[in-house]
C-alpha cells in the first residue's frame, strides 16, 4: 500500500475529503478509503512499511521520530 488516510477520528476524514476527492486519491495512490488509527499501525506494522504518502486532517496522531523509523520508514510526504 502506497498511501493511507490517517486520523484518530474517522468522521474528520469524511468532513475534509469530499467523496470525489477520496475516490480520486484512492485511484491515484492505491489507498483504501477507510482511515487508519495509530493503533492499527502499531498492531500490524508490516502492512504499513511501504506507505509513502499520508493524507490526514484534524485528529492526526502524533508519532515520535523513533516510531516513524520503525512503523513508517518509507513515508515521503504528509498531506494535512
Amino acid at each position: 500500500m502506497k498511501a493511507i488516510f490517517l486520523s484518530e477520528y474517522e468522521a474528520n476524514i469524511a468532513r475534509v475529503y469530499a467523496p470525489e476527492t477520496l475516490d480520486k486519491l484512492c485511484g491515484m495512490t492505491g489507498a483504501e478509503p477507510t482511515p487508519y488509527k495509530k493503533a492499527d499501525i502499531i498492531v500490524n506494522p508490516q502492512k504499513f512499511r511501504n506507505v509513502r504518502f499520508i493524507f490526514s486532517t484534524w485528529g492526526m496522531p502524533a508519532f515520535t521520530r523513533e516510531e516513524i523509523r520503525e512503523y513508517l520508514p518509507n513515508v515521503k510526504a504528509v498531506f494535512y
